[in-house]
């Protein structure tokens, strides 16, 4: 059950656990647990809510847990128009393409409180810009090689710096998460060109193809946006 105070005060307990929930504060109240909760009695609250369940909703659940100090999420007016227009769909009728958009939305919703800290993200500041930029030079140059020692000589900044502000915002070191996009864009090639394992090594830069075969045998399958089946290609020379 996910809720979002807009007024007032209220108590969740969670598992004899106590939260106080306040103006834009929200919170998710986890299946199959004892919970209860309840407006302030001096200062009730005024609150929206949605009981939500799927598929990726443990994921959803899972991720908000591990996101303890990002659940202030200021108010707007474009947070609730968009629950109201959740509510008047489910409401009005029973369509189906209505009820497929009213929960593409919710998912929406709910994510947004979820992930605000990504969703909030500026990109007006030429630091945000800094990793961004980094990582369009390495999608422009996956045919090159390069060391961190060059790539922190582009962009003017120390190797520790680089490495640190990197890793914070993609989870992966620079030439590691360069080496991941030099393997995705493998697999592109392998489902949508008739190029072998050889070819497609020298196109992203790597000269021994016995290397990149058994690297991409390692990684196949297991990297974000890429499919694990590539139209059944096997990965030979």
């Amino acid at each position: 059950m996910f809720i979002y105070c807009t007024k007032g005060k209220g108590i969740v307990t969670i598992d004899n656990q106590k939260t106080l929930i306040s103006p834009n504060h929200f919170c998710i109240i986890p299946k199959n647990i004892r919970h209860e909760y309840r407006a302030d009695d001096n200062d009730p609250w005024s609150i929206y809510w949605i009981h939500f369940k799927g598929s990726i909703s443990e994921k959803i659940y899972n991720r908000y847990s591990k996101n303890n100090n990002d659940k202030n999420i200021p108010f707007s007016k474009n947070i609730i128009d968009q629950f109201n227009k959740i509510f008047d769909l489910l409401n009005n009728n029973y369509l189906l393409d209505s009820i497929e958009y009213a929960n593409l939305l919710g998912l929406n919703f709910i994510s947004s409180f979820v992930y605000h800290k990504l969703n909030s993200i500026s990109t007006t500041n030429p630091k945000d810009n800094l990793i961004a930029s980094i990582k369009e030079y390495l999608m422009n140059n996956l045919d090159k090689n390069f060391t961190l020692d060059k790539i922190a000589s582009k962009f003017n900044y120390s190797k520790s710096y680089l490495h640190t502000k990197f890793k914070l915002e993609t989870g992966y070191p620079i030439l590691v998460f360069f080496k991941l996009k030099k393997v995705q864009k493998a697999c592109e090639y392998l489902s949508y060109t008739d190029l072998s394992i050889k070819q497609i090594s020298y196109k992203i830069g790597f000269d021994d193809p016995l290397y990149f075969s058994e690297l991409l045998k390692i990684l196949w399958g297991n990297l974000p946006g890429t499919i694990s089946k590539v139209n059944g290609n096997k990965l030979k020379l």
